[in-house]
C-alpha cells in the first residue's frame, strides 16, 4: 500500500483514515520476485541506501501471526488510561514524517504488559502483547524487534480499503479470518477490531478473542 490519500472502510463511521504525502521518500529496486498462494506472483523492490529518510510503504504480514485467537489485554477491562483512547470516528494514522500510529500504540502497550504484574491488570499468557513478544520457531528475536507492529485502526482501515476487504472476499481470495486486533484503545474496556467480514472496524471489549495480523513500513 503506497503512502497517500484517505477514505473510509465501512459504513460504522469507525473507518476513516488519511494517509499523509510524505517528504523526501526512499528510492527503490526491483530484487527478484516472491508468489504467494493469495496474492500471486510479484516482484521485490527493496530501498536504494541513502536515498531518502522516509518509508513509502506499508505492508501487510501475508499470514497470521499465528493459528490462535488472543485477548487485547483480558484483565485492563475497566482500568486503561482514558487518555489513549480515541475518538472512534477520527483518523489515527501518523502525520508526516512520523513513525506509524501501530508502532507507537504497539510500543506503549508492550511497556505497560511488560510492568511488573501489567500497568493495567495481571498478564494473561494469551493477551496480544504478551503472545507477539514470542520469536517465530527458528528465530532468536520477535517481530517486533524487526519493526513489525499491530496496525492501529486507521492502519487496518487503509488495508481493507486498499484490498476492498469484505464478505465476499476476505477468506477465499485473501486468507484473512473474520476478526483482526488493532492497537487502538477505543474506551478504558475496549480496543478496536478489524472485522474482514464485515468490511468495517468496530469497537470490542478487551476481553474479546480475535486473530494477530502484523504490518510494518519500508
Amino acid at each position: 500500500m503506497a503512502i497517500g490519500g484517505s477514505g473510509e472502510w465501512g459504513s460504522t463511521g469507525y473507518g476513516t483514515y488519511t494517509i499523509p504525502q510524505e517528504t523526501n521518500l526512499k528510492k527503490y529496486y526491483l530484487n527478484g520476485e516472491y508468489t504467494d498462494v493469495h496474492f500471486g506472483t510479484n516482484q521485490v523492490i527493496v530501498p536504494v541506501e541513502g536515498s531518502g529518510e522516509n518509508d513509502r510503504f506499508y505492508v501487510m504480514a501475508l499470514e497470521n501471526f499465528d493459528s490462535s485467537t488472543h485477548y487485547w489485554y483480558s484483565t485492563a477491562y475497566g482500568n486503561l488510561d482514558s487518555a489513549n483512547s480515541i475518538n472512534m470516528s477520527k483518523n489515527d494514522f501518523a502525520s508526516e514524517g512520523a513513525e506509524p500510529t501501530g508502532k507507537i500504540n504497539t510500543d506503549r502497550m508492550i511497556e505497560a504488559w511488560n510492568e511488573g504484574d501489567g500497568r493495567y491488570g495481571d498478564r494473561n499468557d494469551n493477551d496480544i502483547w504478551g503472545v507477539i513478544q514470542t520469536p517465530k520457531s527458528g528465530e532468536s528475536i520477535n517481530e517486533i524487534k524487526k519493526g513489525w507492529f499491530i496496525p492501529s485502526k486507521s492502519e487496518w482501515a487503509a488495508f481493507g480499503v486498499a484490498f476492498n476487504i469484505g464478505d465476499s472476499n476476505y477468506s477465499t481470495t485473501y486468507g484473512l479470518d473474520r476478526t483482526y486486533w488493532t492497537s487502538s484503545q477505543s474506551r478504558t474496556s475496549g480496543a478496536c477490531g478489524a472485522y474482514c467480514y464485515y468490511g468495517s472496524i468496530n469497537d470490542d471489549s478487551v476481553t474479546d478473542l480475535y486473530c494477530i495480523r502484523l504490518a510494518t513500513t519500508f
